[in-house]
């Protein structure tokens, strides 16, 4: 079956219509004894799996009713992890020591994963490029913080994006700040991993630009991007956590993703951030030679420059701490894009001997020492000539971007974060403690 009508608290985990024919394990029959003196929690469930694979299954708890699943259950023993078969009777003991928290807040989940994996292809494949046009066409306002229009346009792409956000069914988070005399806002949404909440992988770029006519270059290609890997990635489930984030203030010297990596009311002090993907001009078709294309030193660096080559290629820029991302994001291209040239730099510390790529998003999540690499398709760092025919900042944006290269560049995003946050194919139970307790 694909969805079965049951009680509330079982989530059967659909990812896809169930991923084609492979259906979700089931877990059902749940029961819960609590001894208090010895503080120990002792499960009983029942275990199917109609394809009768042998499953991995977790223990996951939250203090705060269900709102996240942070708390520690190394301790808990019996029918877990790897190699779990079918069957019934099955039983987790869990001396869960003290909570933070009144019991009546205390939710668990049971996760079962059969190991079934749809193909990174086919997910690929769920990237629409007729969707990221639209997109950077609707999106693209000239939005700035020095203009009265540009303002006018901060507030409607940032109401479409927490609007995006919300269908695809992510818990979303707002951080308001002030820099400069400028009021900036993060807008960030989260699909909590299914097994390990706290490690966390991010999709971020910038919806604000320095004034409103580079912006459909330098920041609006990201934010399309963010917003498709996010349509196509929530639809699954995940080991891991993936947030999607959309920065504000990028200009002076990306303040909104330093407020949000250093700053209460960010990212959250009790989770782990494993890896940023910072989406940065990856549309852009402007070949101009600067300071940023002398940067990584390409021997071929005028043969990139022809024609031909526009929006078929992808800079990736890390430091030294993110240098496997670096290299995984190379690999995927050599995999799944292979006509596509590819070029990197890494970089020690935060980038500080080189202004061009210290200026940047990715700097914010080096600096406090996380993982992030940048990803985009600018060689040049003079100033961008605005089409003198566009009537419209959308104009400009379907001018001066390549829809093809945002495309692909999303789609290898989608496939690294697939491996790395780990797609997972589960059925999960999900219950509070307490209405076992009462029963």
């Amino acid at each position: 079956m694909c969805k079965k009508l049951l009680p509330a608290v079982l989530l059967l985990g659909l990812s896809v219509l169930c991923m084609g024919q492979n259906q979700v394990p089931e877990i059902s029959n749940v029961s819960v004894k609590v001894d208090p003196k010895s503080r120990t929690a002792f499960i009983k469930y029942d275990l199917a799996d109609q394809e009768d694979d042998d499953l991995t299954v977790y223990l996951t708890v939250s203090e705060d009713n269900g709102k996240r699943y942070l708390v520690d259950t190394r301790r808990a023993q019996g029918d877990l992890g790897e190699g779990i078969a079918p069957g019934k009777d099955k039983k987790i003991v869990w001396e869960y020591g003290t909570f933070n928290a009144h019991i009546s807040m205390i939710y668990f989940r049971i996760v079962a994963d059969d190991g079934y994996r749809i193909s990174v292809d086919d997910i690929m494949k769920e990237v629409e490029e007729d969707r990221i046009r639209d997109d950077l066409a609707r999106l693209t306002l000239g939005q700035n913080h020095q203009t009265e229009e540009g303002h006018k346009g901060l507030y409607i792409v940032r109401d479409d994006i927490e609007k995006s956000y919300q269908t695809a069914g992510l818990d979303i988070q707002t951080q308001k700040f002030s820099f400069g005399g400028y009021n900036g806002k993060n807008i960030i949404g989260k699909k909590a991993g299914i097994a390990n909440e706290k490690d966390n992988y991010i999709v971020f770029a910038h919806y604000d630009s320095r004034e409103a006519k580079i912006g459909s270059v330098v920041n609006m290609s990201g934010i399309v991007g963010v917003l498709e890997s996010m349509r196509i990635l929530s639809k699954y489930n995940f080991k891991k956590s993936i947030r999607w984030a959309a920065f504000d203030l990028s200009y002076p010297e990306y303040m909104g993703s330093s407020f949000y990596v250093w700053k209460d009311g960010g990212f959250p002090k009790d989770e782990n951030i494993e890896g940023g993907y910072f989406l940065n001009g990856i549309g852009s078709d402007i070949h101009q030679p600067g300071e940023f294309l002398d940067v990584f030193k390409i021997d071929e660096r005028d043969q990139w420059l022809r024609e031909e080559y526009k929006g078929n290629f992808v800079f990736a820029i890390g430091n030294t701490r993110s240098q496997d991302m670096v290299d995984k994001f190379r690999e995927s291209i050599d995999k799944y894009k292979p006509e596509m040239k590819f070029s990197s730099k890494v970089v020690e510390g935060y980038g500080e001997k080189y202004y061009s790529i210290q200026n940047g998003d990715q700097s914010a999540f080096w600096y406090h020492k996380y993982k992030a690499i940048a990803l985009t398709t600018w060689t040049g760092t003079r100033p961008i000539s605005y089409p003198k025919d566009a009537k419209t900042y959308a104009d400009a944006a379907l001018v001066l971007n390549s829809t093809d290269a945002i495309s692909k560049i999303v789609q290898v995003t989608i496939a690294n974060i697939i491996e790395a946050a780990e797609i997972q194919h589960v059925g999960i139970y999900e219950s509070s403690l307490m209405d076992h307790l009462r029963s």
